[in-house]
């Protein structure tokens, strides 16, 4: 009897520790999310900017090749 609680107490103090340092570890790189976050902040204002610059670019395009268009018709 003695036996089997010994070995039913160690299999729960392994899942306990390996619980505990996956909490601490979680703990532990919480600032490394945020950096993580910041990084990713940057990354998508960039994206933004170039997506903007992007659809301005078309817009002028197209709009410079219906004006020729238009002229050419004439």
């Amino acid at each position: 009897m003695q036996n089997s609680i010994v070995k039913t107490g160690r299999k729960y103090a392994v899942v306990g520790s390996t619980l505990a340092s996956g909490l601490m570890a979680s703990f532990m790189s919480h600032a490394d999310v945020a950096a993580d976050i910041a990084a990713a902040q940057a990354a998508a204002e960039t994206n933004l900017g170039l997506a903007i610059g992007a659809v301005i670019t078309i817009a002028a395009l197209s709009f410079g090749v219906g004006a020729i268009v238009a002229w050419m018709r004439k």
